[in-house]
């Protein structure tokens, strides 16, 4: 017998270790996640597909619920254009405080910021005797340029549950805003007359100076006989004169402008002190972006067609940021307590372009003056009074185009002070809305949808890894890379810990426990094998049914079987075959009884078992005595197969003593298996150079399809 041992073991030394090596990667990679496993997520999905589920059910449910519940607006505009100020910017030559703020009144972002005061808003409230708060009436107003219009238009847009008060509020709002803009306009003209008259006095006390001496140069010489008006030789002369004193006129204008403004920028302060509520920054970068989608927009439609798959998704992009716009705009507002003054900065633009006017006038004058001096030379001989004559003649007609200039633009701040003509004016008002925006729903459920994807993603990732037991019978099958020597599906009719196969038993578990038995006794026959370990990583994972069948159907081959129970723990086979446990492997360990004595004959030919007995205070010392080395070897000679119950190896020794003087051993892995404990248990037993027949899949639930199972946690067996 002994001789016999010594083949089996050399027989199978090649088939351990590459099933070991092969198990021990497989289930380490399973339960560590290497990179190929954590790219590969679809195992993952397809394990927690049902949390999956559950979570993207609940997510879209939530989307749907949210959808439903929300209140439908409206939205009503006004449009309102914008005088047009051309000729009267920073570069439209001469400057008044008038033409200033008439420049200002032009820009479409200054009215956007005016009209979105506090004080407008108050303003409706107070004429509508509304109750909301001013900071919702600004948030819910909307104020931008028409896109593509060539005027100034723009529109004043009020979004409100109310089709008939949002017309009522965005009609309320632009009259308001008017009238405001109306007195703004009124009180810059009053403030250009007072600038314009004194420039007025003061240009016609110049020029009736200028015509006092020329009178007198005339009386003098026309006396003498002398038309100083027509001396020759002094043309080019007066030409350089009339250009100097242009050039000096247009010095004093700009140098008066630049004090002027010098003196309302010390008054006008650089920051404002309202409060100023702002676009959201979402709305403003999306926005940004919607503007350089359309610029591309313009270019490629240059080269491509309107179908062209760029174009179509070049406006679908579009498409979608306006509607993202829409959501943004309805954000609430950003409020900034201050910020850059408009009026102050052009100001400072305004004052910067006239000192390079100033520096440009001046460094003209340089090289006019060196003209003249060069003209001086070549008329030595014209009279000097004629020079002089020509240089007043010359002064009196610039102050003459400046009279002139200064007398329209008071007399144009005269009728506009009168007239009280605002800035801009509504071209259309606001209708009273039919039909409500239009619902975004599509965009939200689809916005849900997709974070309940990811959501139930996350979900079911984080499961997994927290999850360390096999989540069904396909990882289990391909961590054990197909060593699987049977599949016993759960057994529902009764207690399945106690239940043995009989001959007339067709079911699913009946056949499962049948095949697996006929293929651990093929391949122990095949490399001549007799001594078999049945362990488990953990306990109730089914192994003594497992030990109880094998040894059935052993017997019923014609071979003389022997089944211990070495389970000293918490034995079981005496329930399975309902015999004694009075008497057992613990008395013979003790040396109380011998191993025949406590055989016991079951209702099967050929199969004897051996109880576990009562249990001792120390299994693992009595199985490693030399007494109990004794009963390992005189199993052998009392039966052609030896079949050992033994305890869980994952945290007890007992199985690792039988498995190192066994010859191979059969897996049993349960739904309730951890997979770091199976990887551990396995790398323990492969250090007693233990045969493994394979892995048997126990408590497996069959699918409806009769060909895939799945794991299902039942109660403790």
């Amino acid at each position: 017998m002994q001789e016999c041992r010594c083949r089996s073991v050399n027989a199978a030394t090649t088939i351990p270790e590459s099933f070991m090596t092969d198990m021990h990667h497989r289930l380490e990679n399973s339960s560590s996640g290497d990179s190929s496993s954590a790219v590969n997520l679809w195992p993952i999905f397809s394990r927690r597909r049902w949390i999956m589920a559950a979570v993207s059910v609940a997510v879209i449910a939530a989307a749907i619920v949210y959808i439903s519940g929300r209140p439908r607006s409206y939205q009503a505009s006004v449009w309102m254009v914008i005088h047009d100020a051309a000729g009267s910017g920073p570069q439209g030559g001469f400057q008044v405080e008038a033409n200033l703020w008439r420049y200002l009144e032009s820009d479409i972002q200054l009215h956007t910021y005016l009209a979105l005061r506090p004080e407008i808003a108050q303003q409706v409230k107070e004429r509508l005797g509304l109750t909301e708060p001013t900071e919702h009436l600004l948030t819910n107003m909307n104020i931008e340029k028409i896109r593509d219009a060539a005027s100034q238009l723009m529109t004043m847009t009020y979004q409100y549950a109310d089709p008939e008060a949002a017309a009522q509020i965005a009609n309320t709002w632009a009259q308001a805003y008017q009238e405001d803009a109306c007195k703004r306009s009124t009180e810059a003209a009053v403030t250009a007359i007072k600038y314009l008259e004194p420039q007025m006095e003061s240009t016609v006390s110049e020029l009736r100076e200028v015509h006092q001496q020329i009178a007198v140069l005339k009386r003098t010489y026309i006396a003498e006989g002398i038309d100083i008006a027509s001396s020759s030789g002094g043309e080019g002369v007066a030409n350089a004169l009339r250009a100097i004193a242009a050039n000096e006129v247009e010095q004093a204008a700009v140098s008066a402008q630049i004090l002027q403004i010098t003196e309302d920028l010390e008054q006008e302060p650089p920051e404002l002190r309202e409060i100023e509520e702002r676009p959201s920054i979402e709305a403003q970068d999306v926005d940004r972006q919607l503007s350089k989608l359309n610029l591309q927009l313009q270019t490629m439609l240059e080269g491509y067609y309107e179908d062209s798959p760029e174009v179509v998704s070049l406006r679908a992009q579009i498409a979608r940021l306006e509607a993202q716009l829409d959501r943004a705009s309805s954000m609430e507002p950003t409020l900034v307590k201050t910020g850059r003054n408009p009026t102050h900065a052009h100001m400072r633009e305004t004052l910067t372009t006239l000192r390079a006017q100033l520096d440009a006038l001046r460094n003209q004058k340089t090289e006019l003056s060196r003209q003249f001096a060069r003209q001086q030379e070549i008329v030595q001989v014209v009279p000097e009074v004629a020079i002089e004559y020509e240089e007043l003649s010359r002064t009196a007609e610039s102050l003459e185009q400046m009279h002139a200039m200064l007398r329209s633009r008071l007399y144009e701040q005269h009728i506009r002070c009168a007239t009280s003509i605002s800035p801009l004016q509504v071209v259309k008002s606001a209708n009273i809305p039919t039909s409500p925006m239009p619902p975004d729903d599509v965009v939200l459920l689809a916005t849900g949808i997709a974070l309940a994807v990811l959501l139930a993603a996350f979900v079911a990732v984080v499961v997994d890894r927290i999850d360390d037991t096999f989540a069904d019978f396909q990882e289990l099958e391909k961590a054990v890379a197909g060593q699987l020597v049977g599949v016993v599906p759960r057994y529902s009719n009764g207690n399945s810990e106690y239940r043995l196969v009989t001959d007339s038993g067709h079911s699913p578990f009946a056949n499962a426990l049948r095949m697996m038995a006929a293929t651990v006794r093929l391949k122990m026959a095949r490399n001549q094998l007799r001594a078999l370990v049945v362990t488990s990583a953990t306990a109730a994972e089914g192994k003594s049914i497992v030990a109880a069948n094998i040894g059935r159907v052993l017997a019923l081959s014609g071979e003389r079987v022997l089944l211990i129970d070495a389970d000293l723990h918490r034995s079981t086979q005496h329930r399975i075959f309902e015999i004694s446990n009075d008497v057992g492997l613990s008395n013979v360990l003790v040396g109380e009884k011998t191993l025949q004595e406590a055989m016991v004959e079951t209702d099967i030919e050929d199969l004897q078992v051996v109880p576990a007995g009562p249990r001792p205070p120390s299994p693992l010392d009595l199985l490693s005595s030399d007494l109990g080395q004794q009963v390992f070897v005189q199993a052998r000679d009392l039966a052609e197969y030896v079949i050992w119950d033994t305890p869980p190896a994952s945290f007890l020794a007992d199985a690792t003593v039988m498995a190192a003087n066994a010859d191979c051993c059969v897996f049993v892995v349960s739904p309730q298996a951890k997979r770091s404990l199976v990887l551990g248990t396995l790398e323990r037993l492969s250090e007693t150079g233990l045969q493994f027949i394979g892995v048997a899949a126990n408590r497996v639930r069959m699918a409806a399809n009769q060909h895939y199972y799945s794991y299902d946690y039942v109660d403790r067996d």
